[in-house]
């Protein structure tokens, strides 16, 4: 009976937060959009690459505050770290480099027996340089973010991410700063199945050297993921942007040693522009 009154809890808790974050993403859309391909959301981290972008739910780690912000409560481990340098951009020299750092605090929620317990508190920062060098002049992008999360309950978390953007490069009247803003929730609905809503740029502004201002385009993204045993788990996300389907993707990882040996495949199918996956 406690579980079955905790299960309509959840599911009530879960409806409020999608009702929340799809309000924020209309009202994003409201305000003026960035045309241009500025601080385009490239990932991080080898994980969710591997698992084709799914990775909105499964990221319980330092991660997450990329990934989701809300997760950070739910860290498996007490202190993360991650560092990736990757060559995302084919046949075009340029470096792509994050870090990501995070902490759990505060007492465990829940009874022992729950699958997956959150912290009352979690917090990290994420950062990421993308430098592109050009026969005309260099482009950088430099993003620093403060994430943190709260636990609302022992299945549900809140969390939200505060960024500072900086843009240079060798155009003319071409750089740019700005703040922006994520948010996200996370929810334990069985102990077999968890939920996840992220407003990405929920809002996000830009001032150029020009003193025009622009807002960055939001996005809403919502995950599913399914974990039958614990070494296994599948992800289901999908991406929209301006009341369109963007992007879809589904991941599955056997963890076939727990933090030392795991198997990861990835699928993503991308809508907007000319259809294609890979």
């Amino acid at each position: 009976m406690h579980l079955l009154q905790r299960n309509r809890t959840s599911r009530r808790t879960a409806a409020l937060l999608w009702l929340a974050l799809v309000t924020v993403g209309a009202l994003a859309r409201a305000n003026d959009f960035s045309s241009g391909g500025a601080f385009l959301p490239l990932g991080h981290g080898a994980r969710g690459h591997a698992l084709g972008g799914a990775a909105l739910v499964l990221t319980r780690g330092d991660a997450a505050a990329y990934w989701n912000p809300a997760n950070l409560g739910w860290i498996e481990v007490r202190t993360g770290i991650t560092l990736m340098h990757a060559e995302l951009l084919p046949e075009v020299q340029h470096n792509y480099d994050t870090i990501s750092y995070a902490r759990s605090a505060g007492r465990r929620l829940g009874e022992r027996e729950q699958t997956l317990r959150p912290a009352r508190w979690g917090y990290g920062i994420f950062a990421s340089h993308l430098g592109i060098d050009f026969e005309t002049g260099d482009w950088s992008e430099t993003t620093v973010q403060l994430a943190g999360s709260v636990a609302v309950n022992n299945f549900t978390t809140l969390g939200a991410g505060v960024k500072m953007l900086q843009l240079r490069n060798a155009f003319d009247a071409g750089d740019a700063s700005g703040a922006g803003l994520d948010l996200g929730a996370s929810v334990l609905v069985t102990d077999h199945l968890s939920a996840a809503l992220v407003a990405r740029d929920a809002w996000t502004r830009l001032g150029w050297d020009t003193k025009l201002w622009e807002t960055l385009t939001p996005s809403l993204q919502a995950g599913l993921e399914y974990r039958p045993r614990a070494a296994w788990t599948a992800e289901a996300d999908v991406v929209m942007r301006e009341r369109n389907l963007q992007r879809a993707m589904l991941g599955l990882e056997w963890r076939a040693v727990r933090d030392v040996l795991a198997m990861r495949a990835g699928w993503t199918a991308v809508r907007a522009g000319d259809s294609r996956a890979f």
